[in-house]
């Protein structure tokens, strides 16, 4: 969203925007299923599964969380899904029975992918269509927007749906691609040899694609992008000339977008594993499991737990969880909507 997982949070990704609108990367399956608007959390049981269009056993050790404005996901070492905090309009209840290898929620929307056939199920309102997946199509990873989706199948290709809005959102650029996030009315996406293109509306300069530059992970959101740079530095030429002067050092936070509140100037370091961009913040993991977080601290979300170890992070728009070694999620943050506190 992994160091061989982390795809899954963008949103952090998920996506961001006022206390109206949320994103995180889920999968889905084949057509939606709007669910019965509750405020109570839910949790579904675990299927047993034999067979997977996926061919290779997903590594769930690392978990997954997801969350938004309202409401908060995790994706527990079984593939089970479970939420907290406000569902107005049915996001923070998935249907039961599904084992899943991706999830992704938004404000009003929540998606999964399902282990047992690599099909995307969605939850939540459908009113834009970015709750209804192409059918015939296998899944590995997806994430939500506020008004439309988008998902990398098994052949590594990205396909969207939903609103095409003015910005031509479902448009994204062909090639091969390991992850991507999407935002407000934007997405990004990290293709297979480390570039990231960026599509939608560019307002801030948060859909910018960062020409000249490899990353391992991005994570965009309401108003500014984050990445983790791949790059081991500005390569070196008989001129002396690069053309990558400003290329991201290996396992360096690189951020654009709007920077107000300094949610897009992320701390120096060349160690971190992992990006969140949040509504007012951003958080990053390290590789020795601490967290750090900058920009907004408003309702205090940038106060990491202390002595907590986390192996995975996702931002809201105002709250924070990590999900420790032993699969426990701690948040922190705004907790108006009950947001903050997972499931015992």
């Amino acid at each position: 969203m992994r160091v061989v997982g982390f795809i899954a949070i963008v949103g952090l990704c998920g996506c961001g925007g006022d206390d109206s609108k949320d994103r995180t990367a889920v999968l889905t399956d084949s057509g939606a299923t709007l669910v019965v608007p509750t405020t109570t959390p839910t949790t579904t049981s675990t299927p047993t599964t034999s067979t997977t269009a996926l061919g290779y056993e997903p590594d769930w050790s690392l978990g997954r969380l997801s969350g938004s404005v309202k409401h908060s996901c995790m994706l527990d070492e079984g593939g089970s899904i479970s939420c907290w905090g406000t569902s107005d309009v049915g996001e923070a209840s998935p249907p039961g029975g599904m084992q899943l290898i991706d999830i992704s929620t938004n404000v009003t929307v929540g998606c999964g992918v399902r282990y047992a056939d690599s099909v995307i199920s969605c939850w939540g309102d459908d009113t834009y269509g970015h709750a209804s997946p192409p059918k015939l199509t296998y899944w590995k990873q997806v994430s939500v927007g506020k008004r439309h989706t988008c998902a990398i199948d098994l052949e590594d290709r990205i396909d969207c749906w939903g609103s095409n809005g003015l910005f031509d959102l479902l448009a994204a650029p062909e090639g091969e691609y390991t992850a991507v996030s999407v935002g407000d009315d934007y997405a990004c996406a990290v293709k297979d040899d480390g570039r990231i293109p960026c599509w939608g509306d560019d307002a801030g300069g948060r859909a910018s694609s960062q020409d000249g530059r490899t990353f391992v992970q991005v994570s965009a959101n309401y108003y500014h992008t984050c990445a983790i740079g791949l790059s081991e530095g500005p390569a070196s030429s008989e001129t002396g000339d690069t053309g990558m002067e400003e290329a991201p050092v290996m396992g360096a936070v690189l951020c654009w977008g709007d920077d107000t509140y300094g949610r897009a100037t992320p701390p120096p370091g060349e160690d971190f594993v992992q990006v969140a961009a949040g509504g007012m913040h951003s958080c990053a993991l390290k590789a020795d499991g601490s967290v750090m977080c900058w920009g907004s601290n408003i309702y205090k979300e940038l106060e990491v737990p202390k002595k907590a170890v986390f192996q995975q992070i996702m931002a809201g728009y105002n709250h924070t969880c990590g999900l420790t070694e032993d699969h426990d999620v701690t948040c922190w943050g705004s907790d108006f909507y009950g947001q903050s506190t997972p499931l015992p």
